[in-house]
């Protein structure tokens, strides 16, 4: 989506490199956790340097999950 012609002209985040992209199915699942800690990564790094949202979700897997979550829920500028 980020290199379509469309958004990636229109858009100054998109031309700055300052696009994120989290999955919709956070805000109705009990995994939401994931979602607030990217969410607080992505806003405050400088405070949350200890938070890694990909060792909760494997612990998550691991721990809880009788079907593991396998894919990208989440991403944005590295």
């Amino acid at each position: 989506m980020l290199q379509s012609p469309g958004l990636a002209q229109q858009l100054s985040a998109i031309r700055s490199g300052r696009a994120y992209g989290l999955w919709q199915g956070f805000s109705t699942s009990p995994v939401n956790v994931l979602a607030v800690e990217v969410l607080a990564k992505w806003l405050h790094p400088d405070l949350t340097g200890d938070l890694d949202p990909e060792a909760t979700l494997a612990e998550l897997n691991a721990r809880f999950l009788a079907v593991p979550m396998d894919g990208t829920y989440w991403i944005g500028p590295r």
